[in-house]
């Protein structure tokens, strides 16, 4: 395979890269949406927030004053909503981290952006006009290496914050359970 090969060849893998990172930004981008939407929701919900006060309430007066029924169920509710919210927020935190920049290349580039800003456009333009094709067809190369493993990286974490929010929803769902039986 020549050069003028070689370099088609790696930017459609680049392509195909870009393509894929794309599509982890998309989907962890529309998690963060659904979440956003949902909390809304969930804690605007007079239901909601008037079942948490009254329990609220009957749990600090039977703490202070002794008086009243402690209620296992309650504490059922309290440990569920601060699992929810726990599990929801790691989720969140790693769907940050999916769409979060890196700057870093440890190697020296005239390709990758950081490395370019770097340096003044002096230095730049010397060192772009002082490189030969097989170097420049390697960087092109190693910058498609650099944005796989980056990409690698994005649906490792895109794929922790959709374990968390399963269970996020799974400790919602109990809670919600729970207030219905408290209410009821």
């Amino acid at each position: 395979m020549n050069n003028q090969e070689k370099e088609k060849s790696g930017q459609d893998i680049h392509n195909h890269v870009i393509g894929w990172t794309e599509n982890c930004d998309t989907k962890a981008s529309i998690m963060i949406a659904f979440i956003g939407i949902f909390a809304s929701i969930f804690f605007t919900s007079d239901y909601i927030l008037n079942s948490l006060q009254s329990l609220i309430t009957h749990i600090a007066i039977y703490w202070t004053t002794g008086e009243g029924q402690f209620d296992f169920l309650s504490l059922i509710v309290f440990i569920t909503l601060g699992l929810t919210l726990v599990f929801i927020g790691m989720a969140i935190l790693l769907l940050f981290n999916v769409l979060a920049g890196k700057t870093t290349c440890n190697e020296d580039s005239v390709i990758f952006f950081h490395k370019i800003q770097n340096q003044s456009f002096e230095e730049y333009y010397d060192k772009i006009n002082s490189i030969n094709e097989d170097e420049l067809l390697k960087d092109r190369f190693l910058q498609i290496y650099n944005c796989s493993r980056r990409c690698t990286e994005k649906f490792a974490s895109y794929n922790k914050a959709i374990k968390k929010m399963k269970y996020g929803l799974l400790f919602l769902g109990i809670f919600m359970i729970c207030i219905l039986i408290v209410n009821s």
